[in-house]
């Protein structure tokens, strides 16, 4: 009897109604499963919000592993090349080449004196031209005296190209103003100021009342074409011809420019 005591108290626990020990007995019909309660909407509404519950707790503690994981994988790394920094070997120190020391610098060979060169020949001083052969000229002298400016005459003309002077040619017309004006104010006047005696003038008369056939002659030889012409000889060579009207300076500057 105290065999079966347990299992009757489990029985009586499981609700199953134990027939009486005396005598044989009929087994009694197996139990049948009582059907679980049908769910209510409550009970679907319930179990969703738990699911959903489920799922987001799964995904943050998964999250919170993968951050703890990169954490982990970032302190090993820094660990490591800690480590590695640690353990590196420090390279010995490279001595430092030595410097090619240069070659010392030969002193200069000394440089011979310098031969002073020769000192220039003395140059001979050329001699002053000689003087104007002396001449008396015979025509009427209209200004000057050292340089006489003489009525052009065809004697006097050659003997004035002959003695090596300048010869200084006007060509003058009565009826002309410009003529009349630059032979009183500036041809006459510069001949009276000259103290040089190696110049002489002419004025030649140029298609007026006055005028020879010499003259005419001239005047071609020359080319002249118009009246107060001025023409300057060297000997037979013309050295100057100018068709402008001339001050007195003008006069000294062009007679200082070819007689001296």
């Amino acid at each position: 009897m105290r065999t079966f005591i347990p299992v009757l108290a489990l029985l009586a626990l499981l609700g199953v109604s134990c027939p009486p020990l005396t005598g044989p007995t009929t087994p009694p019909p197996a139990p049948q499963p009582t059907p679980p309660p049908a769910p209510t909407e409550d009970d679907s509404l319930s179990d969703e919000a738990l699911e959903r519950e489920l799922l987001e707790e799964e995904a943050r503690i998964e999250q919170e592993l993968l951050q703890m994981e990169a954490e982990l994988d970032r302190q090993t790394s820094t660990e490591g090349a800690d480590l590695v920094k640690e353990e590196a070997p420090t390279p010995p120190a490279t001595p430092p080449m030595p410097q090619p020391q240069p070659a010392p610098t030969p002193a200069p060979a000394p440089q011979p004196a310098p031969t002073p060169a020769p000192a220039p020949a003395p140059q001979p001083t050329p001699a002053p031209p000689p003087p104007p052969t002396p001449v008396t000229f015979g025509g009427t002298v209209l200004a000057g005296s050292n340089a006489p400016l003489i009525d052009w005459n065809r004697a006097d003309y050659d003997k004035a190209k002959q003695s090596g002077r300048l010869v200084v040619l006007y060509f003058y017309a009565d009826w002309c103003p410009i003529c009349r004006d630059e032979v009183q104010n500036a041809l006459y006047p510069a001949f009276n100021e000259l103290t040089r005696n190696d110049v002489v003038g002419f004025r030649v008369n140029y298609n007026d009342s006055y005028t020879e056939p010499a003259e005419d002659d001239l005047a071609r030889e020359f080319g002249v074409a118009y009246q107060h012409t001025k023409v300057f000889l060297q000997g037979n060579t013309r050295v100057l011809k100018s068709l402008e009207k001339w001050d007195k300076a003008r006069y000294h500057a062009e007679i200082r420019s070819y007689a001296d």
